[in-house]
This record gives structure tokens, sequence and C-alpha cells, in this order.
């Protein structure tokens, strides 16, 4: 674990939203939203344990938007040298 980094992606449904975020000729619309989320780590030889160091989150209103996201950004991660998953998509 010494001297590794680590990342975490992930695509979430995270539903509708307490609060509407788009206004209409017909009144307010609750919109579905998904979210691509990226965290990194690295081992602390000082705590020793995982510190999670760096976070990324953007929303997308279609699945197919959010997949798309991740598909990039599972190939940027590939080209940086992560190919490990504990799960196949």
């Amino acid at each position: 674990m010494q001297e590794q980094e680590h990342y975490e992606l992930r695509l979430d449904d995270l539903g509708f939203p307490f609060r509407p975020q788009l206004v209409n000729s017909l009144g307010i619309v609750a919109q579905h939203r998904f979210a691509v989320r990226e965290a990194r780590a690295a081992w602390s030889e000082i705590d020793r344990q995982i510190m999670w160091e760096g976070y990324e989150r953007e929303e997308f209103s279609t699945l197919e938007k959010a997949q798309e996201h991740y598909e990039l950004r599972r190939t940027a991660l590939k080209l940086k040298g992560f190919i490990y998953s504990d799960m196949e998509l």
C-alpha cells in the first residue's frame, strides 16, 4: 500500500432533487440527475492509512451523458496506468 495512489470512479443515480431545477411555461419541472464522481487517495505513512485527497463531481440530466463522461474519465485513468477494478461494467 505504501506510495500507491488509488482512484474511485462512480456513476450514481441521484433521482430527483428536493428542489426543482427547471422552470418552464407550465411551471416547475423536477429533473432527474446522474452524477459521475472521481475521488483520489494515497497512502499516508504518518497516519498509517489511506487518505482521500481529491474529489470531483459532475451532474448530468441523462444517463447517456453520464455514461459517456464516465467512460471518458475511465479511459483517462487507464492511460495514467490505473487499470485495476473491483467490478466490471
